[in-house]
């Protein structure tokens, strides 16, 4: 069975680096910047 996304070592490591990240200030609790991360409109490449 495959899975639809390629394996991590076929990407190329310029296609694998966010080049605009998400970022929030160390105070923000982790729920809220999973809610951001959700939220947001860029590729979020999943790792899992």
């Amino acid at each position: 069975m495959q899975l639809g996304n390629p394996p991590i070592s076929s990407l190329s490591l310029q296609a694998a680096i966010d080049a605009h990240p998400l970022t929030v200030a160390p105070s923000t609790p982790v729920l809220e910047a999973i809610s951001l991360m959700a939220k947001s409109n860029s590729d979020v490449r999943r790792a899992i």
